[in-house]
C-alpha cells in the first residue's frame, strides 16, 4: 500500500508535492498517519497547485478524495473523513488572528457546501501545530 496516491491527472506532477508549503506537507503526513493507523487506508490526492486563486495558487492547498456512496480500494468513507478533519483541526490552528478558519475542511465545515466529496487541507504562513 502506498500512503501517497495521485489521480491519473496528477501522476505526471507527483513531484509538485515537494513544492507544497512545508506546513501543508506536515499536515498531510500527520493526517496520512492517522488514516493509516486508524483505518488501514491511504489518501488519494486529487488537487495540489491550481492557478485559479485561493490557497491552491500559493501551494498552500491540497485536496484528497472521499468516497461518496461508492467504496473503492483504500478510500475514506464519509464518517472517516469527518474524524480526520476533527483530528487535524484539534492539533493545527490555521491562523491565530482568524480563529474561525480551519486547516481541514469537509462537509458541514464549509459554509459554501463545496467540500462533500473531498477533504480540503489548507495552511497559512501563521499556521501552527498545537
Amino acid at each position: 500500500m502506498r500512503l501517497i496516491n495521485f489521480t491519473e491527472e496528477l501522476r505526471d506532477r507527483a513531484e509538485d508535492f515537494h513544492r507544497l508549503h512545508p506546513m501543508l506537507q506536515a499536515v498531510f503526513f500527520d493526517a496520512a498517519q492517522y488514516v493509516f493507523k486508524k483505518y488501514h487506508k491511504a489518501f488519494l490526492i486529487t488537487s495540489m497547485f491550481r492557478d485559479t486563486g485561493g490557497v491552491h495558487q500559493y501551494w498552500r492547498g491540497l485536496d484528497v478524495d472521499v468516497c461518496d456512496k461508492t467504496i473503492y480500494e483504500g478510500g475514506l468513507m464519509t464518517h472517516q473523513a469527518e474524524q480526520v478533519v476533527k483530528y487535524i483541526n484539534r492539533y493545527f490552528t490555521y491562523d491565530i488572528e482568524r480563529s474561525y478558519m480551519r486547516v481541514a475542511i469537509y462537509g458541514e465545515l464549509d459554509p459554501k457546501g463545496k467540500h462533500w466529496n473531498h477533504i480540503h487541507f489548507q495552511v497559512h504562513d501563521r499556521t501552527v501545530a498545537i
